[in-house]
């Protein structure tokens, strides 16, 4: 269980949400921050019709969305906590394997910023894994109120020795490159921007743009979008060009520097990973009221960095440079007697695997134990399982390491259901 949203978090959010967004009618005899089942129901119509925008009728969206306040508090109460959740589990993945600054001034260009969940997130992570570090967030959107949101939330939820400037501009390569006036930084995040920003020949320029012009020698660039076949099919066509054209290494997911095997193999496969996480209350109501489901968060996500760094190590975790480290790029397939799963191996290579269903006597000493997005380690030539074998996992996509200072103080509990 990946659990990184304090209590606090998600009350001062809300706390915002009904102080900036809720009709002074409607909060007339009411407590002030408390957010109550009428204040859901109150905003519940215009999180729906965004999260319909953001998936089937994406079309149907005006560009600059976050210009209407009604899609303003949607986003903040319905995707805010998820895009923070995902950025801190991007950046943790970078903490364990050290590419990560340890201290001194850390410059973070937040693109698409909205109202800033991706510099809060980055505030949290150096706060509580690099106490020396001080952030300079350079927050850049089109929208105008959206990061008058992230100014006030940053505020509220950063610590005093981060720093965050705001800067309105349409994103587009020109665009940027005058509002960035050369500007480099050492991490540049581009959470659900990649895929607004045209073809995938477009989206390759914008993410070339940003390698060669704006991160620093030893800095990374983090993209995420929604882990839609057609999203991220783009997303891994730009990994590859970008690859091909030595104009990048790729640090995450991917375990090497070749073309992507599961693009290659099909036209119907997407690689995207899901994050266990303890679904916050609002999200769990709002849930309920419009028919989806966030007991997992789906992602797709690359991180890049510029040719002038090292070639990023193999594997994670415990050792480096060994030939049977695989990425589990799927969940577990049950078919006909077994039940199958598929690596992607440091080599570059895919490899699907089986265990028989009558060698699964216990499943908690089986293939279904491993979880996509885990590094495990497994003899390339080996391609079944024998009964209750199980596979060494090296590195637990949903069990990742975080100090104590960094764990939310609510107590545990068991899963909420919707």
């Amino acid at each position: 269980m990946f659990d990184v949203i304090a209590p606090s978090l998600e009350e001062k959010l809300l706390g915002y949400v009904k102080r900036t967004y809720l009709p002074e009618r409607y909060r007339r005899g009411s407590t002030a921050n408390a957010f109550t089942h009428k204040d859901v129901d109150f905003f519940a119509p215009a999180v729906e019709e965004l999260s319909s925008g953001f998936t089937a009728e994406r079309e149907e969206l005006p560009k600059n969305y976050l210009n209407k306040k009604e899609f303003r508090s949607a986003y903040l109460l319905y995707f805010f906590l998820p895009t923070y959740t995902k950025v801190r589990h991007c950046l943790l993945q970078l903490e364990l394997q050290k590419r990560l600054p340890r201290g001194g001034i850390v410059d973070v260009l937040d693109l698409g910023s909205g109202p800033g969940a991706a510099g809060i997130a980055c505030a949290h992570h150096f706060s509580a894994h690099s106490r020396t570090v001080r952030l300079n967030v350079h927050a850049v959107d089109q929208n105008e109120p959206g990061l008058r949101d992230a100014t006030e939330l940053f505020r509220s939820l950063a610590y005093e020795r981060h720093r965050l400037a705001t800067e309105v501009s349409t994103l587009t390569p020109s665009s940027l490159q005058r509002a960035l006036k050369g500007r480099r930084y050492d991490l540049i995040i581009a959470a659900n921007l990649l895929n607004e920003c045209g073809s995938v020949e477009d989206q390759e320029r914008f993410c070339h743009m940003l390698i060669e012009h704006h991160l620093t020698d030893n800095g990374l660039l983090l993209v995420i979008d929604p882990a839609l076949q057609k999203t991220t099919r783009d997303l891994m066509a730009v990994r590859d060009h970008l690859l091909e054209k030595g104009l990048a290494s790729v640090v995450a997911p991917c375990l090497h520097q070749k073309f992507c095997p599961m693009r290659a193999a099909n036209r119907r496969d997407w690689c995207h990973f899901y994050i266990e996480w303890r679904c916050p209350k609002i999200i769990r109501q709002l849930d309920h009221l419009i028919g989806n489901n966030h007991d997992h968060l789906k992602m797709a996500y690359f991180v890049f960095a510029p040719l002038s760094q090292p070639s990023p190590s193999r594997g994670e975790g415990k050792g480096e440079g060994a030939t049977n480290r695989w990425r589990v790029v799927s969940s577990p397939m049950p078919s006909t007697g077994k039940t199958e799963m598929l690596l992607c191996g440091e080599t570059g290579e895919l490899q699907r695997i089986s265990q028989l269903d009558r060698d699964m006597m216990d499943k908690q000493k089986s293939l279904w134990r491993i979880k996509r997005g885990d590094v495990v380690e497994w003899p390339r030539e080996k391609q079944r399982l024998a009964r209750d074998e199980q596979i060494p996992v090296v590195s637990e996509w949903n069990g990742l390491t975080r100090p104590a200072a960094d764990r939310p103080t609510r107590p545990s509990r068991p899963e909420e259901k919707s």
